[in-house]
């Protein structure tokens, strides 16, 4: 083998290597996020729930005792004869309590709801900002959703058309992450630690 050959041939392999190289550069350009794993197990979203949880239970017992209400003035206005001057008077108060009492729970769900989203959203764009961070340190330059394995029927689920079953997996974001490009842990353990520091 002449030393031109032999040249040509280390030319070839050394264009092999870097085309490998940064093939491998270009598929750890993209990481992902278990974005309901971080959510379920933030410090953050733990203390959110359970003041979310202490707000409900104060419209619970507050609905309680309109409860009781209502019973007692029901009970007051069985014991009435309908030909009493009181009856009347008696039963309008008996369904403006309850009026009251409807528009006051629905009021009350509606904010709780409200109080809820409000709080995901807000852990959420900070969520955005530590993968952010996150990813961008350790060089990558996209972050997906990653998603559980992939398991078409439910339990119970009955799909009878083809179609149906295509929409389910295109609707996936991934279909498959190696391990070390999941930031999910990384991601939750800067946001607790954040969070108790009274950070970001």
């Amino acid at each position: 083998m002449n030393l031109k050959r032999f040249c040509m041939m280390i030319t070839v392999v050394a264009a092999m290597v870097a085309g490998s190289s940064n093939a491998s550069a270009q598929k750890s350009g993209v990481a992902v996020v278990d974005v309901r794993k971080v959510f379920d197990s933030l410090r953050e979203w733990v203390q959110a729930k359970a003041e979310i949880q202490t707000m409900a239970d104060l419209v619970k017992q507050e609905d309680q005792r309109r409860q009781q209400k209502l019973l007692e003035l029901r009970q007051d206005l069985e014991i009435l004869p309908k030909n009493d001057p009181n009856y009347e008077r008696k039963q309008e108060e008996y369904e403006r309590a309850a009026l009251d009492r409807n528009v006051w729970l629905a009021y009350q769900q509606a904010k709780l709801g409200r109080e809820e989203v409000l709080r995901m959203e807000l852990i959420y764009n900070k969520l955005v900002d530590a993968t952010k961070r996150v990813a961008t340190a350790a060089g990558y330059q996209m972050v997906v959703i990653k998603e559980q394995p992939l398991k078409l029927l439910q339990p119970g689920e009955q799909i009878t058309k083809r179609e149906q079953l295509w929409d389910k997996v295109e609707a996936r974001k991934v279909v498959w992450a190696a391990d070390e490009l999941d930031l999910t842990e990384q991601v939750r353990t800067k946001m607790d630690n954040e969070f108790t520091a009274g950070g970001r």
